[in-house]
């Protein structure tokens, strides 16, 4: 059972595998996320990884790290503050 003050921590590492399998389920080439050039011509210092990958971090922290295996999450608001 989860308390007030409990809490929980987890370590994940965006790869690789999560930015190409990203890409290759959702085929989200977009130039930003896939092109250096374009995405330092757009201000940042190289492409941009996908936010939406953020959510299968959390949705694997939710229902795969908490111990109650009865939770899941009704929403999610992410604000990207240094993309």
């Amino acid at each position: 059972m989860l308390k007030k003050g409990d809490t929980f921590s987890a370590s994940f590492t965006i790869d690789n595998k999560i930015y190409t399998g990203f890409i290759d389920i959702f085929d989200d080439t977009n130039f930003l996320h896939t092109n250096s050039s374009y995405a330092q011509k757009a201000g940042f210092k190289d492409k941009v990884m996908h936010g939406a990958i953020l959510n299968g971090f959390l949705s694997h922290f939710i229902g795969m790290s908490l111990p109650v295996k009865n939770i899941f999450l009704h929403s999610v608001q992410i604000d990207y503050k240094k993309p």
